[in-house]
């Protein structure tokens, strides 16, 4: 059996609270059972599920929310009246080529594999450059 090449790609914030406050928000009515391994103990069961995780101050006055949509990883950071968003650093591992298309998107190439992070979705209305 041929083996499949595994590509990781992890992203950092650059100068961030290392222990930022974690919430689960949106709690959803479905519950996950991870029954790993021959050692009943270590199983664990009823985990509930939630749509959306906070961190709470990763920088000073600004938060960061990740959430599922449409089978997509997104995220966004919020930022308190007055703080100051220059502080946002984001840190990329294991891309070959980080780039930024024409419409603003970033692009990050893995082993002929493309990431494409969305600047925004109102281009995705758009007619391509």
């Amino acid at each position: 059996m041929p083996s499949q090449a595994v590509n990781t790609l992890r992203m950092k914030l650059d100068g961030a609270n290392r222990s930022p406050r974690i919430l689960a928000l949106d709690k959803l009515p479905n519950k996950s059972n991870y029954f790993i391994g021959n050692d009943s103990r270590k199983w664990r069961t009823d985990i509930p599920n939630y749509s959306r995780v906070r961190y709470k101050h990763v920088y000073k006055g600004v938060d960061l929310i990740y959430y599922g949509n449409q089978r997509q990883l997104e995220y966004d950071f919020i930022v308190a009246a007055g703080a100051d968003p220059k502080p946002i650093k984001m840190k990329f591992a294991g891309a070959d080529k980080i780039e930024i298309d024409t419409v603003g998107d970033l692009l990050l190439h893995t082993s002929g594999e493309e990431v494409r992070m969305l600047a925004s979705l109102d281009h995705l209305a758009r007619p391509s450059d």
